[in-house]
């Protein structure tokens, strides 16, 4: 309740990054248009990881999370869980 009281901005620097839960996934970078193509459903190329979940983040590093992926062996990312942008 005290937090409550001191108003929206400070709960919401306490929140945690919607990433925080997935630090134990590796991560792959991927340039705007590939961004744009994972938001909207599709494989991307990314780089080599070992095949199985990853996370994913568009140009900008670990500010512009997307999703989740899952890695294939030759190197592409599909999209299993996809962020929106606020």
């Amino acid at each position: 309740e005290a937090l409550a009281d001191d108003g929206p901005e400070r709960l919401r620097e306490r929140l945690l990054r919607p990433d925080a839960a997935l630090a134990g996934l590796p991560a792959v970078t991927v340039d705007a248009g590939a961004a744009a193509r994972f938001r909207s459903g599709q494989a991307v190329e990314a780089a080599a990881v070992a095949p199985g979940p990853v996370r994913v983040y568009g140009p900008a590093g670990d500010e512009d999370f997307l999703g989740v992926g899952e890695a294939a062996g030759g190197g592409s990312v599909a999209p299993k869980r996809v962020f929106a942008r606020s």
